[in-house]
Order: structure tokens, then C-alpha cells, then sequence
């Protein structure tokens, strides 16, 4: 270990002068007792993986435009191409913002999914206006396959991950809930308008909004009592 007599300071180098005063080092025969800082190369190989998987996502992208142009019949056009241009940012910002960001889990649980099938929706609508099949909604996937997937996915794996690591139920009960009554509306809409066409996916979204909330009042009857007491002013 060197010493500067100068700065007062330790310096874990092989190397005569100070980098502060260019003062000549005195070698003190001491260890180094301390962690040293993780070295650059770490940083370095972490930003080429960045920059190699941002290029690869710019090609994707490129490539879906090119084929989708290239493919595209005349007579029924389908943009689809747009789902992959809008999708590959979001999953990047996803990344980001809430799969890295630390916070609540169930919270980016479900903020990650309502966010989801609030894009994918929007996502069907603009290709519908540019395909000029807007006015044709007799069927959408968005709402037949990709939304009750997403809600019962979603639900499903809240409730064991808040099982299975019992400190993240308090924070999930009311997320549970939320997702419940969603896909209880979804089996009613489904029941009694012409716009979900899928009987099982209607059928299914039903059945485990009912199967949930039994299941919080059988696995976890206290705090789910409690929770709801306090929420609803019961």
C-alpha cells in the first residue's frame, strides 16, 4: 500500500507519484483492508450488452416494417408491423422503469399488466383505422384472447407469489380484488353483449375471478377481513 505524506491519503497502486499532488510515495508495507471499487471492465461489458440488444431491437423493428410493406395485400391490408414498432420501446421502458425499479412488488405487478392491455388495445385500434377496418369490430383478439390472458395471469401468479412470500399479501389483497372484478365484468360483458365471442376465455375469466377470492378468504380469511374492513368502511 503507497501513502502520500501530502494528501494524507492510501492508494492501492503500483505506481511512485500521487495522482492529487504528484508527490513522491511512501510505501507503509500496510494491506489493503478495505473492498476495492469494482473495476471499469465491469461496466464496460454490461453497456456492450446494452448497446447490443438496443441494435438488435432497431433491427427487429427495421426488419417487421420492411416485411410487413413488402407482404401487405392490397385488398385486406394488416399493419401489423405497428404492434412490434410500439411493443419494443415499451418493453425497453418496462425494463426500466418497473421491472428494475425497486419498489412494491404487486404494485408493478399490476400496474406492469393494466398498462399492458391498456397498449395492446390501443395498439389493435390503430392498426383497425389503418388497415380501414374500424368499422369492422365483430371481432377483435385484443379483447377476445390478449385481455382475459393478461387478467387471469396476471391474478393467478399475485395471489401464489403473495402466498408463497407471505410479507407481499397485506399489499396484494386489494390488487386481487381489482383483478377479480375486472374479469367478473369481462364474464358479463361476454354473457350479455355480442363483442366476446370466445366462450371459453369468457368462461374462464368467470371462474377464476370466483376461484381468487374464495381463495383469499380460505388461505388468508384474517388479513383479507381486515383489509376489507378497513377499505370499504364495512
Amino acid at each position: 500500500m503507497k501513502h502520500c505524506p501530502h494528501c494524507n491519503v492510501e492508494i492501492n497502486a503500483n505506481r511512485k507519484r500521487c495522482p492529487l499532488c504528484y508527490g513522491i510515495l511512501e510505501d507503509d508495507k500496510k494491506e489493503l483492508t478495505y473492498q476495492p471499487h469494482p473495476k471499469k471492465a465491469i461496466k464496460e461489458k454490461m453497456s456492450l450488452v446494452t448497446k447490443l440488444l438496443l441494435f438488435l431491437s432497431l433491427v427487429v423493428v427495421v426488419a417487421s416494417i420492411f416485411a410487413n410493406l413488402s407482404t401487405l395485400d392490397a385488398e385486406r391490408p394488416l399493419y401489423w408491423c405497428v404492434l412490434v414498432v410500439v411493443g419494443v420501446p415499451y418493453i425497453w421502458l418496462s425494463v426500466r422503469y418497473v421491472i428494475l425499479f425497486k419498489g412494491n412488488v404487486p404494485t408493478k405487478i399490476f400496474t406492469e399488466s393494466i398498462a399492458t392491455i391498456i397498449l395492446i388495445i390501443l395498439v389493435e385500434i390503430i392498426i383497425k383505422i389503418m388497415s380501414g377496418t374500424i368499422d369492422d369490430s365483430s371481432y377483435l383478439w385484443s379483447i377476445n384472447y390478449v385481455v382475459p390472458s393478461i387478467l387471469v395471469l396476471t391474478s393467478v401468479a399475485l395471489f401464489i407469489v403473495s402466498t408463497v412470500i407471505k410479507k407481499y399479501y397485506c399489499d396484494s389483497i386489494m390488487y386481487l380484488f381489482v383483478f377479480s372484478l375486472l374479469e367478473g365484468i369481462y364474464f358479463l360483458l361476454f354473457k350479455i353483449t355480442s363483442l366476446i365471442h370466445v366462450n371459453w376465455m369468457g368462461y374462464t375469466c368467470g371462474g377464476v375471478a370466483l376461484a381468487v377470492l374464495l381463495a383469499m378468504f380460505i388461505f388468508h380469511f384474517d388479513d383479507t377481513k381486515e383489509e376489507f374492513i378497513k377499505r370499504f368502511h364495512i
